[in-house]
């Protein structure tokens, strides 16, 4: 039996949800992490979460645009989740900032592929 489009909205809405607030804890992680290294390591953190955002949106919503969106955002979540791991592990701040990089960069895609899925549902 296929979920209804209620279900997919409230399996949807959950997700993005938890995600977020997965987002928020782990950016006051690496915050918290990188507080004895500097503010010049905080500042670049906030502008490796935000740039990929900004810079990549033109490329992100066309791609979200021609390939189908449900491989879009598997694509990018099973990235995020690659990342994650090393992200965790790792203690070094150049190696923090990269990693939280590459993981905005795969963020950037789910955005907007969750947000296409909408009409969709």
């Amino acid at each position: 039996m296929r979920p209804g489009p209620r279900n997919d909205l409230r399996l949807l809405s959950a997700g993005i949800g938890v995600s977020t607030a997965g987002d928020s804890i782990a950016l006051v992680a690496l915050l918290l992490r990188l507080r004895p290294e500097g503010s010049g390591w905080l500042a670049a953190l906030l502008a490796a979460q935000l740039l990929p955002t900004v810079l990549l949106s033109p490329v992100v919503g066309q791609l979200v645009d021609r390939v189908e969106t449900r491989r879009v955002l598997l694509t990018a979540v099973c990235g995020q989740a690659v990342v994650a791991v090393p992200l965790a592990l790792v203690s070094g701040p150049a190696a923090t900032v990269a990693l939280f990089l590459l993981l905005a960069t795969f963020n950037a895609a789910v955005r907007p592929s969750t947000n296409a899925l909408v009409p969709a549902i």
